[in-house]
């Protein structure tokens, strides 16, 4: 068993969402309750693998629902990135599925008495699926990288850097004391995979063109359109622990992991049915009966994140205030979340920023501005803001149905209080690329996944210039007390001070959390759902 140790600092939300996730996995066949029941639980997947499989198939074919631009997770957000290139790349540090720091690639982590100071022991005799052997220089150059390219890791670490001790230990010292930096550091989405130190460099300010990485699966084709490949990694060197969200033991029971491209959901159900997919994954809620009604299927309804309304503070006419609190009065939650999921097992309104389930942070500030469902209080703040019938451009794509038909009912509830929008419909692909481009666009909803602490809310913090283009000094300054603090009880008065500026001013509407369906056949076995489709230990039986 790996030792690392911890200072007697509390180090802010390491078991925060403990009671979140335990005990409450969610897997239903065509006789089983499919989970969030009237949106009160968050549900992961969590089907038992069997080690008494006496055949197992060699391929498992996924059906995804969108392709990734990039499988370089340091540079996008984007969550087809993270599902399909986790089983190739491995990070520093994972959360367990209470969302504890645990050692993956690091055989231990020491903390300061100061909390400034981060060692980390790395485990010896990791290979590169290129057959060099991970050290000290690889993590210095993948976590520096990482740093620099995303918004979380650059507004928590700022010019600090990771340093090489020795070949196998790397430090990072920060000039202030930080109760978060951990629970950045294993933050499941645009996370800090660990490369060798060659492809970052020949990167450069760029993408990576090789995707090599230390996982139990290693990259093998991408052929446009239609599917990339996985295979199993022989030399890989796996966590002794036990396996536990995206931490501990892995492996690679199946020889190819075969991810296609099906952007048509009933194409994908339909392939599935047949046999010719194993798992599909986001899946319409339409599609619970089918599955329930199938002896050879099971489905899994799971927590996957909340909807926000993004909103161009930047330019245009969204970048007045006083039109997005027009919008804000105008807008039905819980009209938007049924009529994109239309089962109230696939989610819950709520406007906090932070789950219910999260005590620590959960605060109702504010959330007299949510869901007001007042169309005469907002066509009074949209003649006081002189609108004039001016377009809205609002991007979507058919690729997530769910965010779709989220858009279309919000089209409508705007349109009644006299707004015009553009819908706008492109590939998941370029929405993703239209993101940083102000002059492009006014709204749309995309998902975010749930964080253990409100700094790592992307759209938050105005230095992170993410979409949106939020600007609060007030809030900046409120987060970055949150970063230095050690105290949950300032942090938490803190974030209730934020949660209410939010809301006073609107940058982002954060409509509701949603649950998402995968199913599979009732033959795949140790497939998992944390913060997404978890692969690595899945196997089909013959």
């Amino acid at each position: 068993m790996m030792k690392f140790r911890k200072t007697k600092m509390v180090v802010m939300g390491l078991t925060l969402l403990a009671v979140l996730l335990a005990g409450c996995g969610s897997k239903t066949g065509n006789s089983g309750n499919s989970g969030n029941t009237n949106g009160a639980s968050l549900p992961t997947a969590s089907p038992e693998a069997s080690n008494n499989v006496e055949s197992v198939a060699k391929e498992l074919r996924i059906a995804f629902n969108a392709q990734p631009t990039t499988l370089d997770p340091h540079k996008t957000t984007a969550w087809i990135t993270k599902d399909v290139s986790r089983p190739i790349f491995e990070t520093l540090v994972a959360a367990d599925e209470n969302y504890s720091v645990t050692p993956l690639l690091a055989e231990s982590f020491d903390v300061s008495e100061d909390a400034k100071t981060f060692t980390f022991k790395l485990r010896q005799g990791v290979k590169f699926h290129n057959g060099k052997e991970m050290k000290a220089e690889d993590v210095v150059a993948s976590m520096n990288r990482w740093i620099a390219s995303t918004t979380v890791g650059a507004a928590t670490f700022g010019d600090a850097t990771f340093t090489e001790v020795d070949e196998y230990t790397v430090e990072l010292v920060l000039d202030k004391p930080s109760g978060n930096a951990l629970q950045v550091m294993i933050n499941t989405n645009q996370y800090a995979a660990i490369m060798p130190k060659e492809i970052i460099e020949a990167a450069g300010e760029g993408l990576i063109e090789e995707y090599i990485g230390t996982g139990p699966y290693k990259f093998q084709e991408w052929k446009q359109d239609q599917y990339i490949s996985l295979v199993r990694y022989d030399e890989y060197a796996s966590s002794a622990t036990e396996a536990s969200g995206v931490a501990g033991k892995k492996e690679a029971p199946t020889e190819t992991l075969m991810m296609e491209f099906v952007t048509d959901a009933s194409t994908r159900i339909a392939g599935l049915k047949s046999g010719q997919y194993d798992i599909a994954v986001e899946l319409p809620p339409d599609y619970l009966g089918q599955i329930e009604g199938d002896s050879n299927l099971a489905s899994y309804v799971s927590f996957a994140g909340y909807n926000p309304l993004i909103m161009n503070n930047k330019m245009g006419v969204l970048s007045d205030e006083k039109i997005r609190l027009a919008i804000a009065a105008a807008l039905d939650a819980e009209k938007i979340m049924m009529g994109a999921y239309g089962n109230k097992q696939f989610y819950r309104t709520d406007g906090g920023l932070m789950l219910p389930e999260q005590t620590d942070w959960y605060t109702e500030a504010g959330l007299e501005n949510y869901n007001q469902n007042d169309p005469e209080k907002a066509k009074q703040l949209l003649a006081e803001a002189g609108y004039n019938g001016e377009p809205i451009k609002m991007m979507t794509s058919r690729e997530y149905e769910d965010l779709y038909n989220s858009s279309v009912v919000v089209k409508a509830l705007l349109e009644e209080i006299g707004m015009v929008v553009d819908l706008q419909l492109y590939d998941w692909g370029t929405v993703v690329g239209n993101q940083p481009k102000p002059e492009v666009w006014d709204m749309f909803i995309t998902t975010f996944s749930s964080k253990t602490d409100p700094t790592q809310i992307l759209f938050l913090d105005s230095r992170n210039q993410w979409a949106g283009w939020h600007s609060n000094p007030m809030i900046d300054e409120l987060l970055d007390n949150i970063r230095q603090s050690t105290n949950q009880e300032d942090s938490k008065k803190w974030f209730e001070e934020i949660q209410q500026e939010f809301w006073n001013t609107v940058p982002v509407y954060k409509i509701g959390d949603k649950y998402t369906m995968t199913a599979a056949h009732k033959n795949v076995q140790g497939f998992t759902y944390f913060e997404g489709p978890v692969f690595w230990n899945a196997q089909k039986a013959e």
